[in-house]
This record gives structure tokens, sequence and C-alpha cells, in this order.
């Protein structure tokens, strides 16, 4: 015992001692809990943090808020960037008495490359899989540039690029939607998009750039896959450039293409969205039947009564709405 925590109390100064990224979360990978008769859900849930350990080597450290009996031998999953796992899982060093789990693992990568990875806990006959958490190696997650503050643009939506939906026999509508993200950094545009669908296979995702009439500039590249986010690093961009892009994601012989999106490079975009005390000018029609969702995705209510205070999605047909509910 005094040896297992000798060994976390190390690590923990060791990564003290440089940056590193840190989080908590209740979410669980979509992938293997589904797959996986014996997993369950998180609670409680765990806090994580990963930074660098000397030039090649990354730390990683989860610690588990679970009550849960018998609670051991976790497994860390590595992934590539098309989201497959790399290798075996390989087995972690487990902290009983504070329920945390250690590793440090050689990554091979540049800076600025993304280590992907999560953590497997076993404990009575079950297991959890933490969601999957990527790292920018190098990072020292100040969650700035070079130049200040990282200018953010973000939206939720269900549409589907009509064009592209229309001439691929494949593709087929988003029912929960998705959330997309294009931050300007010192690094490039980063752009994300995390589709919260459900759907078995989900992988593979392309953006497509397109020019100022909406013709594909190029080929369509592939992105990062991070569980249920799709990433990609556009480069050589100038503050005031437009980037019109959209996003395909394939799954089970399917695919879906995103609505069209346009970003001002070195823009930071200011989200207002309507008090429900206040929508007299929306399309959303309050005494017709509607779908209420949270920020996740997840469907909440039918009806805008008896919810708590928040900001949720309102869905009316081919509508949508995000409201804040005072």
């Amino acid at each position: 015992m005094k040896k297992s925590i000798l060994l976390s109390l190390v690590l923990v100064l060791s990564m003290a001692a440089q940056a590193v990224c840190t989080g908590t979360s209740t979410k669980k990978d979509q992938y293997y809990s589904s797959a996986n008769a014996a997993a369950s859900d998180f609670v409680k849930g765990y806090s994580w943090q990963v930074g660098m350990a000397g030039a090649d080597k990354v730390s990683i450290s989860v610690t588990f808020f679970e009550e849960w009996v018998g609670m051991a031998a976790p497994q860390l999953f590595v992934f590539d960037d098309n989201g497959v796992l790399i290798g075996n899982p390989i087995p972690m060093n487990w902290e009983e008495q504070t329920k945390t789990a250690t590793y440090e693992i050689a990554h091979g990568k540049k800076t600025d490359d993304l280590f992907v990875f999560l953590v497997q806990l076993a404990y009575a006959e079950h297991v959890a899989f933490t969601e999957r958490i990527a790292y920018t190696i190098g990072d020292d997650c100040s969650g700035s540039s070079e130049q200040g503050e990282v200018p953010t643009c973000k939206g939720f939506s269900t549409a589907n690029d009509a064009f592209y939906t229309q001439h691929d026999a494949a593709a087929t509508a988003f029912d929960k939607g998705y959330n997309w993200q294009v931050s300007t950094t010192d690094k490039g545009v980063v752009i994300e998009v995390e589709f919260l669908e459900s759907w078995e296979g989900m992988a593979a995702p392309y953006i497509f750039f397109l020019d100022s009439e909406g013709k594909l500039q190029g080929n369509d590249i592939a992105m990062q896959w991070i569980g249920t986010t799709a990433r990609y690093v556009l480069k050589d961009k100038q503050n005031g450039d437009i980037v019109r892009f959209l996003v395909k994601i394939a799954y089970s012989g399917h695919v879906a293409f995103t609505e069209r999106i346009e970003y001002e490079v070195g823009h930071n975009c200011e989200e207002t969205p309507d008090a429900v005390d206040n929508l007299r000018q929306t399309t959303i029609d309050f005494t017709a039947p509607l779908e209420v969702f949270d920020l996740t995705g997840a469907r909440v209510n039918q009806a805008l009564d008896n919810l708590p205070q928040g900001v949720y999605i309102i869905r009316q047909g081919d509508n949508t709405k995000k409201i804040v509910r005072q």
C-alpha cells in the first residue's frame, strides 16, 4: 500500500511541475458501453488530468467518485486518428485508497498532435468506460492563444445540407442533431463537430470546404474521430478570412451531412439565446406540440412547463430554437 501511495504521489508531483490539462465528467464511451452487456453508467463520475512526462511520455491520472464495491483493474485504451484502438488495452496502476488509476505512456507523436484515450474500470462483475479524452501533445491548456482569448463561435443544429443529402442515396436526416464549434488559435482554426445521435458504427467523418459560391474546394478531407466528435485543424488562415464547411458522418451503411457553417477567422461570437418570456418574434408556436432537449441532445420534455432554469433547445417540425428558461 505504501509503495502504491508513493507511486501516485510521484506521478502527481511530476505532472505538477509541468502544464497539465484537467477535467471532470459523468459521460461514458458510447461504443464500448453499448457493445458490453456488463457496462454501466456513471452517477458521480470522475476527474482526470493529463500532461507531459518528459519529452516523449504522457502522464495520465483518472480518479473515480463512485462508491461501487470491488473497484479495481483499470485499463488504458489508446486510439488512432480514426478512433480505432491501438494494440491491446494496457493495465494501469491502481490506488485503492484514492480510487485513482495512473499510467505513463510513450506517445510517439509530434507537438500539437492529438493523443486520445479512455479508461475502463472493473467492479463487481461490471465495467464502466470513461468518455474518450483528447489531449494535444505539449498543450498548456491555458484556453488562450498568443493573441489572448481564443475567438470562438459555436452552435447547435439538426439541419442537413440539402445538395449533398439529395445527391447521395445513403444520406439520412438528423434526429438529435449536433453541436459545432470553431476557434481561432495560435495552432490554426480548430473545427469540432459533436454528433448527438446514437447511430451504430458512427465513424469516418470528412470535412468539405466550400468557396463563396458553395462549390467544393479540392477534395473532402478525413477528420480526427474522438468517440462522438469530429475534429480538424485548418492551417494558414488569417484574421478576417471566411471559412465555409460542412461535415459528413458515416454509420452502418449510411451517411449524414451537416448544414453549411460559415466562420470568420479571428471572430468571437456572442451567444444570445432567446428568453422564453420574450419569444414573440420566433417561428415556434408554443400552443402546438414541440420537443425540448438539453444541451447534450437528450429530450427532456414535450412542453416548457415545469422545466428548471437553464438553456434548452426547442424543436418543432423543421424549426429549432435555443432558449433560456428564466
